[in-house]
């Protein structure tokens, strides 16, 4: 009798970290970290998934018996951050779980706990990111033939293909192309110059992105037909959106869309609109794919820069340097950042 009560107090001990990690999350993962605001649904998910990875890992491969999520200490945190180093995740990686985690620490009471990255490592490269592409991410920069994964794609599961056609033709991320209503978005563009981006978009940053060609009309015809009527999407009816972005990113997978497999992500593709975006406007490439300063206008620079912004949906014009490049040379150390 003794034996079984004591592998139920185990087994209770155990799982008493997710309950309270779980209590922790559910009064706090929806609060911005600094603003009165609501997070987006990305940004909670995104919460949820690091902050149980980093405490079972802190148990189960780090021998770190941490029962409450809430007696978590710097210890807890260098341990974790020189794990990650040794398992060669990357600086944007490595950035973004501690972020996670330094926004955990507000919410039990440990604010500013977690110091800068640099002040925990010998070799700053590992921890630093840098928001300029050192490599050309697209898919025609890798030599990849898009209209054969596609077709690929297309007879396996045709809303599939439509995401992509459309990821590719605007710029959409994984997010709004799963939530994208095509009849919706042309009804609400500018004089059937633009669509409207407002569902799965990166911190709630609704926008225009102009059409601009044939090939983009032919998308949204594409499209259309798909939704069938104005509040109808491209994703799976009967899924949740983390369930549709877990089953694109299982299609991808299954045809070598990875980084492993071909060299390139859905991702690429979105870099792929920006830099035929870059070079519509300068009539040169963008910097990541080989164009030299000195052929390029400035003014025209800056007028392709703001187009990207505005067709990415990003807030600040320099975060363009992590599709294009930049003119400027930066240490082949530092990592990329993924946007």
């Amino acid at each position: 009798m003794q034996t079984q009560q004591n592998r139920e107090k185990g087994t209770v001990t155990k799982m008493f970290w997710k309950v309270e990690l779980n209590k922790i999350l559910t009064e706090h993962k929806t609060k911005h970290a600094i603003k009165d605001k609501t997070v987006s649904t990305r940004t909670k998910d995104n919460r949820d998934e690091v902050l149980f990875r980093s405490f079972k890992e802190l148990r189960d491969e780090l021998e770190h018996k941490l029962d409450n999520p809430r007696n978590f200490r710097e210890k807890h945190f260098k341990a974790l951050l020189n794990h990650w180093i040794k398992k060669g995740l990357s600086a944007s990686t490595l950035q973004g779980n501690a972020s996670v985690l330094r926004v955990f620490c507000t919410w039990i009471g440990r604010p500013n706990m977690i110091k800068p990255l640099e002040s925990y490592v010998d070799d700053k490269s590992l921890v630093r990111r840098t928001q300029v592409a050192q490599e050309d991410k697209s898919w025609t920069g890798n030599g990849i033939d898009f209209e054969e994964i596609l077709k690929s794609i297309d007879a396996y599961d045709e809303r599939a293909g439509v995401q992509l056609r459309v990821i590719k033709a605007f710029g959409l991320r994984r997010e709004e192309a799963v939530c994208f209503q095509p009849i919706r978005a042309m009804k609400l563009g500018e004089d059937q110059n633009s669509i409207y981006v407002e569902k799965g978009t990166k911190n709630g940053l609704k926008r225009h992105v102009p059409i601009t060609s044939d090939e983009q009309r032919a998308v949204l015809n594409i499209a259309c037909r798909l939704a069938k009527t104005t509040e109808g999407h491209i994703g799976w009816e009967s899924l949740s959106l983390k369930q549709a972005i877990a089953k694109i990113a299982y299609i991808m997978q299954k045809f070598g869309v990875t980084k492993k497999d071909m060299g390139v992500t859905l991702h690429g593709l979105r870099h792929e609109k920006m830099h035929d975006i870059y070079e519509e406007v300068t009539g040169h490439p963008c910097p990541v794919k080989g164009g030299v300063k000195g052929e390029v206008d400035p003014a025209l620079d800056m007028l392709a820069r703001n187009k990207m912004t505005q067709a990415a949906g990003h807030a600040r014009l320099g975060i363009t340097n992590a599709y294009a490049g930049s003119h400027r040379k930066v240490a082949k150390s530092e990592s990329t950042f993924n946007v």
